[in-house]
């Protein structure tokens, strides 16, 4: 007899259970474990899913685990997965976070692990087609296709981010090492860096100028790139590079756009997504991200970047496209425009950076 499946409200309280098949039908609540198994070297330990999973088949995942069975405990189902999944027992499991995730019709609450093995693994055959071991950084830059929910748990973890004290940016570290860059996907070596997480919105614009009419979530705009310069100044910050933004964009493997190689409008703001209506809030959509984790590098505003146009040039560099365009090239990671640093507009913003 299958196992039933314990069921949970919206807050993780539990209210009953269910078979595996109601629980997908019906997109119940329930309770996963998600376990980060690396090795020595860093890496992790990566299923390529059977082509007869109930969710996300023949995709690959980056963590082992799976759903929580009623009358079990988090730490018994996690040992259990291992055990069954990769053929690994006896380690010690760290509890990491639980968190909340949905996507289409999975709502889960799940509680993240990890540990460390180097000894042999035992796929199992009916779940499990074979395993590899990647960096997370490959993990979170590659195409895949990765689960969503393990990737969540592999940019939480693995992704390092700090706190601006001087006005709260949230910046994310960006390794040090190669990347995929430019149309022609030259490998560039740079050092590790932080990236804001998302444009500098009004309400911290009015920080620094207090005369600033606005005080929202939206990114800032209308702002030249002396005033975004000033403002990096003040905040303790620099503006990215070019290199840099174009880096944070599309990771390591030379991402078309933000979220991979596929033109997808929903994933950015964009004239025919909703940018008749202006910009969006500058921590939106999650959807789009990079695979660091950072947000809007493609749509919402243009963003200024450090860097002349060329040598000698009176023009700075913009990249990202924004909500006046519809033209799927101006949200490219690879695509850059020149603009007089005088020039200020709606469609004009900017993110801060900062050496590691």
């Amino acid at each position: 007899m299958m196992p039933r499946i314990l069921i949970v409200d919206a807050d993780n309280n539990p209210t009953g259970s269910a078979t595996r098949a109601e629980m997908r039908a019906q997109g119940l609540w329930h309770r996963a474990t998600y376990i980060l198994i690396f090795n020595r070297q860093g890496e992790l330990y990566v299923q390529k899913r059977t082509d007869t999973k109930d969710v996300y088949p023949g995709w690959f995942d980056p963590v082992t685990g799976g759903v929580v069975h009623e009358g079990e405990s988090w730490d018994e189902s996690a040992r259990r997965e291992l055990a069954e999944e990769m053929g690994v027992e006896g380690i010690p499991l760290e509890h990491l976070f639980d968190f909340p995730f949905e996507h289409e019709n999975m709502r889960v609450w799940g509680r993240a692990y990890r540990c460390q093995w180097d000894g042999e693994v035992v796929p199992q055959p009916e779940e499990v087609e074979y395993v590899e071991t990647m960096t997370p950084a490959a993990i979170l830059s590659g195409e895949g296709p990765f689960t969503p929910d393990g990737l969540y748990v592999v940019r939480r973890h693995c992704i390092q981010e700090i706190e601006n004290p001087r006005d709260g940016t949230q910046l994310v570290l960006i390794p040090e090492g190669e990347f995929l860059a430019t149309e022609r996907r030259r490998r560039i070596h740079l050092p590790a860096f932080y990236l804001a997480k998302h444009a500098v919105t009004n309400r911290q614009y009015k920080q620094f100028n207090p005369d600033w009419p606005r005080a929202d979530e939206h990114p800032v705009t209308q702002v030249t790139w002396h005033e975004a310069q000033a403002y990096c100044e003040w905040a303790g910050l620099r503006l990215p590079t070019d290199l840099e933004w174009e880096k944070g964009a599309r990771g390591t493997e030379g991402r078309r756009y933000p979220w991979g190689d596929d033109w997808d409008p929903t994933r950015c703001r964009n004239w025919s997504n909703h940018g008749q209506t202006g910009t969006s809030p500058a921590a939106g959509y999650p959807n789009g991200a990079s695979p660091w984790g950072i947000l809007q590098m493609a749509g919402n505003t243009w963003e200024w970047c450090a860097d002349l146009w060329e040598k000698d040039s009176p023009y700075r560099i913009i990249r990202g496209g924004s909500w006046l365009n519809d033209e799927r090239d101006y949200f490219r990671c690879i695509h850059r425009q020149p603009m007089t640093p005088l020039r200020h507009d709606e469609f004009l913003g900017f993110r801060c950076a900062r050496d590691a």
